[in-house]
């Protein structure tokens, strides 16, 4: 199971197998580049969530300097019932059970958020 994990993580982290840390390649670019490339790099959760497509340009190249990757596998709590989010979290793949007392009731998908109010 631990072996399928990374297989998963590593698949979904890197699905065109181009290997590149972004964070390397923004850090040697000016600011208005690093902004045209984030916001290229994650246009699709821009195209899938209303609250970043109701920022100004200059605002959301901030905004996306900021989004920070995480990867959940199978079965992983992202946040427990109760606990206050600590940010906006958009699924860029997969899907995510929502859980109260050990019953789904509801299931988010790609370009759905969760978390803090957007």
């Amino acid at each position: 199971e631990l072996r399928g994990n990374i297989i998963q993580y590593y698949e979904y982290r890197f699905p065109d197998r181009k290997l590149y840390d972004l964070q390397k390649v923004l850090s040697e670019l000016p600011r208005s580049i690093q902004e045209d490339l984030v916001v290229h790099v994650y246009r699709d959760v821009i195209r899938a969530s209303p609250c970043l497509q109701r920022l100004r340009s200059s605002a959301l190249g901030d905004v996306c300097l900021r989004l920070q990757q995480e990867y959940a596998a199978r079965g992983d709590q992202i946040i427990r019932g109760g606990a206050e989010p600590d940010g906006i979290y958009f699924i860029r793949a997969g899907q995510v059970l929502v859980t109260r007392g050990g019953e789904t009731v509801r299931i988010l998908k790609q370009g759905d958020a969760f978390g803090e109010n957007c």
